[in-house]
């Protein structure tokens, strides 16, 4: 894996998720777009992500956006199951994800309107490393 650095944006966007049952329910639309930069290289890489999160239900579920339509759900990700963190007053939620061999451990903080972290930890035979992000709300006016 690679050391680096990764700097963009990223939006919740509201929209409608379809259920199980195909029933429209709320929902968010996540897009990360941004460079990373590699430690040894300095050259940037441009990256981006979309996740479908379905809020109607509790636990959170979270998608991975269906590559041909953007607006609809692909294939489940992971559960967002929110709880009162015990050492903070902020919230936090654990999951796990398998990828063919290998196992994506996450974690979720949000500390407050302005401020979430998301954590990976990834581990099998074709990865291991650490993913660590912290996002700040933009304040500014566009």
């Amino acid at each position: 894996g690679s050391v680096g650095t990764f700097q963009g944006s990223a939006t919740f966007t509201p929209c409608s998720v379809p259920s199980a049952k195909e029933e429209e329910t709320f929902g968010l639309l996540y897009r990360e777009l941004g460079e990373f930069t590699p430690q040894q290289s300095k050259q940037t890489v441009k990256m981006h992500r979309a996740y479908l999160f379905r809020c109607a239900s509790h636990p959170i579920k979270v998608y991975f956006v269906d590559q041909l339509n953007p607006l609809k759900a692909g294939y489940f990700f992971h559960d967002i199951d929110l709880q009162p963190s015990s050492s903070s007053e902020s919230i936090e939620a654990s999951f796990e994800h398998l990828c063919v061999n290998d196992l994506y451990s996450g974690t979720i903080t949000i500390a407050g309107e302005n401020t979430m972290q998301w954590r990976w930890t990834i581990k099998g035979i074709n990865k291991d490393g650490d993913i660590y992000t912290t996002y700040e709300r933009c304040l500014c006016l566009s």
